[in-house]
């Protein structure tokens, strides 16, 4: 089933209004925003306090059932959870995918598009400048992961000049599994991709969680393992209130 603590983008928005970039505006434009009873500042102080109460503790089942945004718990190569809150909701030109921004207490951030982290900032060695889908005509946001053929990716890390490294990425379906966290439980299929970095030699692995589209309810990614780069960091997402796209009849809302 569906997790019951998820939002959606008129839920978020509410939530969020004050923290939006104006480039979202356009977008942000076509919604009805009735409901919203919170005002800026509330806002603002329960995103702190979110953030705040996560400093050096351990997370607790009552403090994730009280989240007011939509949330992820993330380890880092193996470390113990942090807590990240959505913070950006902003639209991609020429793409119906939104590009998300989670964001620690130590504002350090992870940029997500169809569940991939295309984009880190505070991280101490390496970070991901970008991840795009690119062919010999265009370069577009990777899809929603799936089993499908071999696609071109394209990376580019920092510090350094290491842009435009190129890699080819095969996926496989492994069946569906139970994703569980301390507030709900969930079916999703694993998806396994093998990304080939030939110029470096090197490949990782990654894992996606996905769950299925539904009638009100576009898929998603609800849990992942990914390798911003051969031999770089490793990060384990779990999507404690998801953000999820919800769907109209006459297109996606």
């Amino acid at each position: 089933m569906t997790p019951v603590y998820f939002l959606t983008l008129k839920s978020h928005l509410c939530i969020l209004l004050h923290r939006f970039r104006l480039a979202t505006l356009a977008l942000v434009s076509v919604f009805v925003l009735s409901g919203c009873a919170n005002n800026s500042n509330n806002a603002i102080n329960r995103f702190n306090n979110v953030l705040e109460l996560s400093r050096g503790q351990a997370i607790s089942t009552e403090h994730l059932q009280n989240l007011p945004f939509a949330s992820a718990l993330v380890n880092i190569n193996d470390s113990n959870p942090v807590l990240m809150v959505l913070l950006f909701i902003d639209p991609i030109p020429n793409s119906d995918v939104p590009r998300l921004t989670w964001i620690a207490q130590d504002k350090a951030t992870i940029v997500t598009e169809n569940g991939r982290i295309v984009k880190t900032t505070g991280f101490p060695s390496t970070n991901i400048e970008g991840l795009i889908e690119a062919s010999p005509s265009q370069r577009m946001v990777p899809a929603l992961p799936s089993p499908r053929d071999a696609w071109q990716a394209m990376y580019d890390w920092s510090p350094g000049y290491r842009f435009g490294f190129t890699a080819i990425v095969d996926s496989v379906a492994l069946g569906e599994e139970i994703v569980e966290s301390v507030l709900w439980n969930q079916p999703a299929q694993k998806i396994q991709e093998h990304v080939k970095f030939d110029a470096l030699n090197s490949h990782v692995i990654n894992d996606f969680w996905v769950v299925a589209q539904t009638d009100a309810l576009q898929a998603y990614v609800v849990k992942s393992t990914q390798y911003i780069g051969p031999k770089m960091t490793k990060i384990d997402m779990l999507m404690i209130k998801p953000f999820i796209t919800e769907i109209k009849t006459q297109g996606i809302q």
